[in-house]
C-alpha cells in the first residue's frame, strides 16, 4: 500500500558524467532563504514534512515535496517520476521504470544515516501518482533519454549505481568526482572532490561493492580448462581477488605507481600463499610493495607483477585507505569482484548467502555477499533529511557550493573528506 506521504520533487539539472546537479546543497543561500522555523527541527516519528520549493538564478529549480519519518530509524520518500525516453533508446518508459524501482529497493539497506536509521525511496509512475488524495498535488519529474546520463535524462546502459545516483540528486546532493570532459562549455574546474570513493564520485564501483550480486562473466575455452584443472590453487589464483580489486583506481591513479613486471613465468608452488592471486612483498608506516600474480591458461604458470603505492603522512583519507587495502590483502575475499574476461552483466535481484563461483550454460557466475556499507556519508544522510533548513549541514552546504562552477575557483582547503563528508564509522 503507498504511503499517504510523499515526496515530490521537480528538480532541473546541468550535465555531468554520472548526474546532474539538481540540488539544494548547490546554491545553499538562494534556495535555503527560510523563514519557517520548524523546517530545521527534527521530523517527528508518524510526520511529515511538506519542503517549501524555490528557485534560484542559477537555473537550479527545486518544488514542493513531503518527507515522511515512518518509524524512529526510517524515512520514505516518494517520486512521482516521469519517464519521456523518446527514440534516442531501446528502453521503454516501463522497463525502466522497472528497473529504478528494482536498483531503489535494493538500495534501501544500503541508504543509512550514521545512527543506522534507513531511507527508503519509493519511484511513482504517474499513474500511481495520480491514485494519491488531490491534495498532494503530485508534480511530475520528467526525465528523457539521451546520449549522456544525469539527473533528467537516461541512457539505456545505466547501471543500479548510476541509477541511485542520479536519484540522490534529486534529494541534496552534488556531484563529488573530477568532470573528465567539457559539458555544455564547463569543466567544472571548481568542483570539492573528495580523496575516498562514494555513491556521488565512484557509483558503480560502491553499489557494486557494497551490494549482494552475481555477475555473469563469459567463460571461454581457457577459463573452462582452468576451472577442470585438478590444482585447486590454481583455480583459486584465477578466481581471487587481485590488485586490482583490492585497490581501487582513485587511489592507484593518485599514490600507486604503475605495475612493472617482475621477471617471467614462474611455478604458483613456489610462491608464498600459492593460492592467492596477490601478495604483500613489503610495506612501512606511510607505504606499501603488492605483488599481482596471473595465470596464463597455456602454461598454468603465473605472470608476476608489482605495484608501488604511498601516502603522504598527513592524508589522513589516503591513510585511512590504506589500512583497508592492506586488510584486503591479508585476508582476501574467496571471489573476486571483477569477471577475469573484464566485463559481465550483474544481477542484484539474484539471493546471495556466501561468496563462491559456479559454471552454467558456458558463463562463469561470481556470487558475491557484499559488504553491506552505507552509500551515504553522514553529511549525505543530513542533507537529504535536512531539506530545506539552511542552517544545518553547513560544512556540506560549503563544500558543495562550488560543485558547478569552472572559473574564479576560491580556495576550499578546508573542504576535507571529514569536513565535507562527515566521518564515517
Amino acid at each position: 500500500m503507498l504511503n499517504k506521504f510523499l515526496l515530490l520533487l521537480l528538480v532541473t539539472s546541468i550535465n555531468s558524467t554520472w548526474g546532474a546537479t539538481s540540488l539544494l546543497q548547490c546554491a545553499p543561500e538562494e534556495l535555503f532563504s527560510s523563514s519557517a522555523a520548524n523546517e530545521c527541527e527534527p521530523l517527528g516519528v508518524g510526520k511529515s514534512r511538506r519542503i517549501r520549493g524555490y528557485s534560484a538564478s542559477s537555473g537550479i529549480s527545486v518544488k514542493d515535496h513531503y518527507m515522511q519519518r515512518t518509524e524512529t530509524d526510517k524515512y520514505q520518500v516518494f517520486l512521482n517520476i516521469n519517464f519521456i525516453l523518446g527514440d534516442t533508446g531501446k528502453t521503454s518508459p516501463a522497463d525502466m521504470m522497472k528497473k529504478v524501482k528494482g536498483c531503489l529497493e535494493i538500495a534501501t539497506p544500503n541508504l543509512r544515516g550514521p545512527d543506522g536509521s534507513t531511507l527508503q525511496i519509493n519511484a511513482l509512475t504517474p499513474d500511481e501518482a495520480e491514485a494519491l488524495p488531490k491534495k498532494l498535488d503530485p508534480v511530475d519529474i520528467k526525465i528523457e533519454g539521451g546520449m549522456r546520463a544525469n539527473a533528467e535524462m537516461y541512457t539505456d546502459e545505466l547501471n543500479c549505481g548510476e541509477i541511485t545516483h542520479e536519484i540522490l540528486h534529486l534529494l541534496g546532493l552534488c556531484d563529488e568526482y573530477k568532470e573528465p570532459s567539457i559539458v555544455a562549455g564547463n569543466t567544472y574546474a571548481c568542483r570539492v572532490v573528495p580523496e575516498v570513493s562514494t555513491i556521488m564520485k565512484n557509483p558503480r564501483i560502491v553499489y557494486a561493492r557494497a551490494s549482494a550480486r552475481e555477475l555473469t562473466c563469459k567463460c571461454d575455452e581457457n577459463c573452462q580448462n582452468i576451472l577442470s584443472l585438478s590444482e585447486d590453487n590454481l583455480k583459486n589464483i584465477y578466481l581471487a581477488p587481485n590488485i586490482y580489486d583490492a585497490v581501487d583506481v582513485d587511489f592507484r591513479t593518485k599514490f600507486c605507481k604503475p605495475p612493472q613486471m617482475s621477471g617471467g613465468l614462474v611455478d604458483a608452488k613456489s610462491l608464498t600463499n600459492p593460492d592467492r592471486a596477490m601478495s604483500l612483498l613489503s610495506s612501512d608506516e606511510t607505504s606499501f610493495v603488492v605483488e599481482n600474480r596471473e595465470l596464463s591458461p597455456v602454461s598454468k604458470k603465473v605472470y608476476l607483477s608489482s605495484m608501488s603505492c604511498s601516502c603522504p603522512a598527513d592524508n589522513v583519507a589516503c591513510m585511512k585507505q590504506r589500512k583497508v587495502i592492506l586488510a584486503a590483502i591479508a585476508s582476501p575475499d574467496s571471489v573476486r569482484t571483477t569477471c577475469p574476461s573484464y566485463t559481465g552483466v550483474e544481477n542484484y535481484s539474484a539471493k546471495v548467502e556466501k561468496d563462491g563461483y559456479r559454471l552454467e550454460n558456458g558463463s562463469l557466475i561470481l556470487s558475491k555477499k557484499g559488504t553491506g556499507e552505507s552509500f551515504l556519508y553522514p553529511n549525505h544522510w543530513a542533507r537529504i533529511v535536512a531539506g530545506s533548513c539552511s542552517i544545518l549541514v553547513s560544512s556540506y552546504n560549503e563544500c558543495a557550493t562550488p560543485a558547478y562552477k569552472s572559473l574564479d575557483c576560491q580556495d576550499f582547503k578546508q573542504c576535507t573528506d571529514e569536513y565535507f563528508l562527515g566521518t564515517q564509522k
